[in-house]
């Protein structure tokens, strides 16, 4: 019940889902694919590790 209080409408809530799912099934295409996702949201280092954050 969040987001009704926030007043996020429930038409782009359905459509912010479907988008992370798009995103999703696409990053979880290979174990590269995957990793490029990590890079791109900052978990992993550009080599592939994961930053000392996430550890």
């Amino acid at each position: 019940m969040t987001t009704i209080k926030q007043g996020i409408k429930s038409s782009n809530l359905k459509q912010e889902v479907r988008q992370i799912r798009e995103t999703a099934q696409k990053a979880a295409v290979s174990k590269e694919s995957a990793r490029r996702f990590l890079v791109s949201t900052g978990v992993y280092t550009a080599a592939g590790q994961l930053k000392p954050a996430f550890r």
